[in-house]
């Protein structure tokens, strides 16, 4: 309806909002552009080499690139298992949540490696069970229902 570019999830949520209180097509059209700009800041080369920065990757000596994301390469939230958010964010023992990388490397080439919302399940939901993958429960990207 409004196109895809980038990730444009909060370019199509902000419309959607905006067509609740007014349902002109140029106010949801100045809405989704405004949360492109949003999408598109996460792009920006200086954003990424501060994220890189600020926090440890695959290749240093403690490794927390893992992003809790409970969610699938598209942003939603994924339903392919029983649990992939730690039960709703809750549990911090038995479970499993998706997680991305924020330095987008991974353990190979594939695309779930280089993805950043939605790379592999870790093996539980403890501070132990995050670390052996790679994470430390830092950073929280929800998906949407």
């Amino acid at each position: 309806q409004y196109g895809y570019w980038a990730d444009g999830y909060v370019a199509t949520k902000a419309a959607d909002f905006s067509a609740a209180f007014e349902p002109a097509a140029a106010t949801q059209r100045w809405a989704w552009l405004a949360g492109l700009w949003h999408d598109l800041g996460k792009y920006r080369p200086g954003f990424q080499r501060y994220l890189v920065q600020l926090v440890s990757g695959r290749g240093d000596a403690v490794n927390m690139h893992d992003m809790l994301t409970g969610s699938t390469a598209d942003g939603r939230l994924d339903t392919s298992a029983p649990d992939t958010t730690c039960g709703g964010w809750t549990q911090s023992g038995a479970g499993s949540a998706i997680v991305g990388h924020h330095d987008r490397i991974g353990i190979n080439e594939s695309a779930p490696m280089k993805s950043w919302n939605a790379s592999h399940a870790t093996p539980g939901c403890s501070p132990e069970a995050l670390k052996s993958v790679g994470g430390a429960g830092l950073f929280y990207c929800f998906a949407a229902n």
